[in-house]
């Protein structure tokens, strides 16, 4: 079934700001940027900091390379509609939050309250990976994303992760061995490089670009890094990781081949999609641009969001609606077609969604019921 809202692409944009205050350890975002002004060099939080290696990165593990990939023709425009065909591929668990897939195909999920990450293969089987211990150790402590480097091979790689501390959310990485002992594969020390996001800002979801670069949406803002965690230099300011802000609450982010950042923010007037351009010639960011608006009462509590590269689509889903919301692109930025609701059996309450779509639009969804939907989409 189908359900349609009205459309529109507007000239309204979003202000980009270099609100970010990078520091020698870690780098605060939001209010905390005015703080650390005052208070100097963030301290080494008391997980451990872990072993240095190169470049001051725990265990020397890859940072991954920061270049930029050569640019491509813009995505031809998408059909004006599409269909969505459900199917459970894991046995449902309990308090699942976030989920990245791996290249083999496997699946690490994590809970929010424990901070406990499993590995489910293809055939269903699940096995412990490790717990994030800042997250059972810290008053509300909760685990809100995951994610891993495009690079990643299986061998002595990173797991990225967003979480709540006592205090604050933070972004970092721990290492990940899967061929330890189950249950012993996260390394004990993580290397935090994002600290001080308000723990009321919201956001959560991580997604890595075409670019190679990190992508994080922290509230009001989403930040770009390096796997390390540092600004790179072609951000709109050098020295910090903001890449857009202005937001109110940014749920889910998703990039398409040419590089384009698509946003879907929470915001006061209902849910929003924004794009955010930049300049194939001289790298210039253009202010985020308003593409969707849905109608009112309509994708209400925007979970994530998701590119499909054969579709040309975006694939948003709510807590809310009982389907997923395909908004057909236009190839340059814009909406080609009036998104539409499409119905699909047991589609319902998502939680999370896999940033990209692989090849043949296979689309994974975690919902509140604790299950992996693969949705076959077009």
């Amino acid at each position: 079934m189908r359900r349609s809202g009205r459309w529109r692409h507007s000239g309204r944009g979003v202000a980009i700001v270099g609100l970010l205050a990078v520091l020698a350890v870690g780098c605060t975002v939001g209010p905390a940027a005015n703080r650390a002004a005052r208070m100097g060099p963030v301290e080494p939080t008391d997980d451990g900091g872990g072993p240095s290696g190169e470049n001051g990165d725990p265990s020397g593990l890859p940072t991954g390379d920061p270049s930029s990939p050569p640019v491509q023709e813009n995505p031809a425009p998408a059909d004006a509609s599409g269909s969505v065909d459900s199917t459970q591929n894991t046995p449902d668990m309990d308090n699942l939050c976030c989920f990245v897939e791996l290249p083999d195909g496997d699946l690490l999920v994590g809970e929010q309250d424990t901070g406990v990450v499993s590995r489910i293969d293809d055939s269903g089987n699940v096995s412990p990976v490790g717990t994030i211990p800042r997250i059972a150790q810290a008053d509300n402590g909760a685990l809100l994303g995951l994610a891993i480097e495009p690079d990643f091979d299986g061998e002595d790689d990173w797991l990225y992760v967003y979480f709540a501390d006592s205090s604050d959310n933070r972004i970092g990485r721990y290492p990940y061995t899967p061929d330890d002992p189950p249950g012993q594969q996260l390394g004990a020390y993580p290397d935090t490089f994002v600290t001080d996001i308000p723990k009321s800002a919201g956001g959560g979801p991580l997604a890595f670009g075409p670019d190679g670069m990190l992508y994080a949406g922290t509230g009001d803002e989403v930040l770009r890094m390096d796997s390390s965690g540092s600004p790179p230099p072609d951000n709109p300011d050098p020295a910090s990781a903001v890449y857009a802000s202005g937001f109110t609450d940014v749920e889910g982010l998703a990039l398409d081949p040419v590089g384009r950042l698509w946003v879907v923010d929470a915001a006061g007037n209902g849910t929003v999609v924004h794009v955010v351009s930049r300049d194939a010639q001289d790298g210039t960011v253009a202010p985020p641009m308003e593409a969707w608006q849905a109608p009112p009462g309509e994708a209400q509590a925007p979970t994530g969001l998701a590119y499909g590269e054969d579709s040309r689509s975006l694939w948003l889903t709510t807590a809310t609606d009982q389907g997923v919301w395909r908004i057909p692109l236009d190839g340059e930025g814009g909406v080609v077609a009036e998104p539409e609701l499409l119905e699909g059996d047991g589609i319902a309450g998502v939680v999370d969604i896999a940033p990209t779509v692989t090849a043949g639009d296979r689309l994974l969804t975690l919902d509140t019921s604790g299950r992996m939907l693969t949705l076959a989409v077009t």
